[in-house]
């Protein structure tokens, strides 16, 4: 069953949280960025990456001769949890529909996940972080196949 607009005005993330945070730079590139849940910064500004955690990803990003703006920008989870809790199962099997549908239209070459979430359940895997970090996965979306590193 896919999430409905019903259901995510539902949602409890989208009640306590001041801004959405889901989509950003250009839905166009070849790269997509997908972080994990917005903190107070990006909450505040409505944007997926904000203050230090954008300056970083600038910075990343720099290093390989793009910028923020030259990558599509994504939250696995779109809004701050109240009070920074961890989401809830049932808040990511809400979320995750709207994001594979991102991919689907977005269209990127390759993704690049910045957090636990996507990373685990992009991948398909249950190991940590720091176990998936800097390793590839396919992740199929239609009859496409699309690279993915946590």
């Amino acid at each position: 069953m896919q999430a409905g607009r019903g259901q995510v005005e539902n949602c409890p993330l989208n009640k306590a949280a001041s801004n959405l945070c889901f989509r950003g730079g250009n839905s166009h590139a070849p790269v997509m960025v997908i972080g994990d849940v917005p903190g107070r910064d990006e909450d505040i500004a409505g944007q997926v990456f904000a203050g230090q955690n954008a300056a970083l990803l600038e910075k990343l990003l720099g290093a390989i001769g793009l910028g923020l703006d030259g990558v599509s920008q994504f939250n696995f989870i779109p809004w701050r949890p109240p009070g920074n809790r961890a989401v809830t199962e049932a808040e990511i099997q809400l979320c995750q529909p709207f994001l594979r549908r991102a991919i689907e239209l977005c269209g990127p070459r390759l993704i690049l996940c910045l957090g636990l979430h996507p990373a685990q359940r992009l991948s398909g895997r249950s190991e940590g972080l720091m176990a998936l970090r800097g390793k590839w996965f396919d992740l199929a979306i239609g009859d496409k196949k699309i690279p993915v590193m946590p």
